[in-house]
């Protein structure tokens, strides 16, 4: 253990962080084109951060970019994988869905609530549970990613409730060429991927793409199940996976029309909720779909205009088998909307102001059981408006001032009114400060309001809260030269009511709660390089310290240090790139109080050019076989989660 952790300390390092505007500069493919080519275009605008262009030297957050070339030669599979290599995230997995911590805060079970997903500026959390997925129930395939915008921090004066601890806004590609790609990997895990592309008159392209996913799963063992007589703990069938999805784009001068669905079924192997353990009739289906219309148009130079009608649908459709009955429930979220925002643009000064609605036409939960009948019916409409503003002002070549402001009109929930100030002063020529102040709130959705299933095993609370934080943050970056650069990162976050599940003592039910005001300060640090021949990489290291007012605890259940890096080295002119990430954490408490061992996970790719527009990736996942445990959530039985050992992943793709 000691010499891989000199080895991740030592490794050279670096990563290509930059930004751009939604429809600006694809990333080309290294292998199609000229690596100097590509690391030359730098992607210097970034949208996210405050929901207008700004510099991503002067955005006014700690932000980080992915770019398509790290996802492909680090052999990412997921959203999820790519958030688990950037600074300041932990991520979980409950052999159901994937759960993002993030800057020292992390609920078991909270469906990523508290962070925004957002794909191509267009919101993905649904409207029952405001679930960001991440694992493979993301509704986007990886190779459509262009990059991915990560703003860290409280950012609900843009973008609403959701925002509360950061947003991620993934680009996707234009069209470039048609692809054709195919994996296989352990545990009986195949996938494809067709893509076609192509343009009509002169400002007019589509890009269609279709996916199907299946994974047999791993073959488990819970001792909670290892039962002389009864059972082994021994599940063999139940951990499968699999989806289809789609994706389709167009543009035609300033209209871009992007629509895209996914049904993901997934097996529950955990006993949760107290069903019949080693059963593959547990499972459960998340179906997304979406549909985007944006016009983008700039007037006379100086006036941009952004208007945005969109249509969402979400289904969740869950079995559960019990000794007595089997239980089905289907959970309908749709909703329909629009989005104006206008902004006024000059030398020194960028103004914005738009407003959103969204019409919450269905949000309903049924639960039917095959004896029982009809258990819970829930049915459910809202409206939410909300106004926002901001402005961003070059003060002196030496200070910009951002501010943004944004009111939130709930129907049936208290109001919001979030803000945030950030301070961007330059000093000298390689060396920025920024200094970030600002409010956020986040308030219950529908199912920690109203989810019962007839008392059963849940019941609805009574009373809940918004929860809220105040945020002060500092950061340094300094360019050390055109190859690397650094920054630190100094952050104190006020959370107040902070809403989770816990069992109601007087009757054995789980219960939405505000059961935490969590008082957390942390400091992120990371060193990142690049330069012309393709080598890339970062060192990131984390410290977050975490205090419960309400219970007088430090809240242990996000590691409170975290290492990380990784690098990629091509070789043999540029034909060869192994890629190697180290990816350390501390000790994790569980829901009973029980420490999880720190762990170091490797992961190892090599992406091998084969013939022009063609590659192999040859991927070994937690390469040193370390066994390692996440905690679980109140619905499972157990009190952690074991996570996969070595797998190993064969990926062809190419152009045609």
């Amino acid at each position: 253990m000691k010499r891989i952790l000199l080895t991740v300390f030592f490794m050279a390092v670096v990563s290509y962080t930059s930004f751009a505007d939604e429809n600006d500069l694809s990333a080309l493919d290294i292998f199609s084109q000229d690596i100097e080519e590509l690391i030359n275009i730098k992607v210097e605008r970034v949208i996210a951060a405050s929901k207008t262009v700004e510099p991503i030297k002067y955005a006014s957050a700690s932000t980080t970019v992915v770019t398509s070339y790290e996802i492909k030669t680090q052999g990412y599979k997921t959203l999820a994988d790519i958030l688990k290599a950037q600074k300041g995230f932990y991520i979980t997995y409950d052999r159901n869905y994937n759960y993002a911590g993030m800057r020292g805060l992390y609920k078991a079970g909270d469906y990523n609530s508290r962070i925004l997903i957002l794909i191509d500026g267009h919101q993905i959390n649904d409207n029952i549970y405001d679930q960001a997925f991440i694992g493979t129930d993301f509704p986007l395939d990886i190779d459509l990613i262009d990059r991915v915008e990560i703003v860290r921090g409280p950012v609900s004066s843009l973008y609403g409730g959701n925002g509360l601890f950061g947003v991620i806004n993934v680009i996707t590609k234009n069209p470039d060429k048609n692809e054709l790609s195919f994996s296989a990997g352990s545990f009986d895990t195949y996938q494809g991927r067709i893509t076609l592309q192509g343009n009509f008159f002169e400002n007019g392209y589509f890009l269609t793409s279709a996916t199907y996913y299946q994974s047999h799963g791993q073959k488990l063992y819970f001792k909670e199940f290892d039962v002389p007589g009864v059972s082994d703990g021994r599940n063999y069938r139940g951990d499968y996976d699999k989806y289809p999805s789609f994706y389709f784009k167009t543009k035609f001068e300033d209209f871009t029309l992007e629509a895209g669905y996914i049904s993901r079924t997934k097996g529950i192997p955990t006993g949760a909720w107290e069903t019949i353990y080693n059963d593959n009739r547990n499972f459960s289906i998340d179906e997304r779909a979406f549909f985007d219309l944006r016009f983008d148009h700039l007037f006379q130079e100086k006036y941009e205009l952004m208007v945005r009608l969109f249509l969402d649908k979400y289904t969740y459709k869950g079995n559960y088998v019990y000794p007595e009955e089997i239980q089905n429930e289907i959970d309908n979220g749709d909703s329909v909307g629009s989005e104006i925002k206008l902004t006024y643009l000059s030398k020194n000064l960028r103004i914005f102001a738009g407003a959103e609605l969204r019409d919450n036409f269905r949000q309903n939960i049924n639960i039917n059981g095959s004896n029982s009948g009809e258990i819970y019916d829930f049915r459910h409409n809202s409206v939410n408006i909300g106004t926002y503003g901001g402005s961003i002002i070059d003060i002196s070549k030496y200070l910009i001032l951002n501010l943004s402001l944004r009111y939130d009109y709930f129907e049936f929930y208290d109001d919001g009114l979030s803000g945030r100030a950030a301070f961007v002063i330059s000093p000298y020529k390689n060396g920025i400060y920024k200094l970030i102040l600002g409010n956020s709130y986040r308030p219950p959705n529908i199912y920690e309001m109203y989810y019962n299933d007839n008392n059963q095993t849940q019941k609805a609370p009574e009373g809940l809260k918004s929860e809220t934080i105040n945020q002060a943050e500092l950061i340094y970056e300094h360019y050390i030269n055109e190859q690397m650069t650094s920054s630190l990162s100094i952050f104190y976050n006020d959370i107040n009511n902070l809403i989770g599940f816990d069992i109601d003592n007087t009757d054995g039910l789980i219960v939405a709660k505000n059961i935490d005001d969590i008082q957390l300060a942390g400091v992120e640090a990371e060193i990142s390089y690049l330069n012309v021949s393709g080598i890339t990489g970062s060192l990131s290291y984390s410290y977050t310290y975490a205090y419960n007012e309400k219970s007088k605890n430090e809240v242990k259940s996000y590691p409170s240090h975290m290492l990380k890096s990784r690098l990629a080295y091509p070789i043999l002119k540029r034909r060869i790139t192994p890629a190697i990430s180290f990816n350390y954490l501390s000790e994790r408490e569980t829901l009973s109080s029980k420490m999880l061992d720190p762990v170091l996970i490797a992961d190892f790719n090599v992406l091998l050019s084969i013939v022009m527009d063609w590659d192999v990736s040859i991927g070994v996942y937690n390469l040193f076989n370390q066994k390692y445990f996440d905690a679980a959530s109140i619905e499972h039985p157990m009190d952690a989660i074991e996570q996969d050992g070595i797998s190993f992943r064969l990926k062809i793709g190419g152009k045609f």
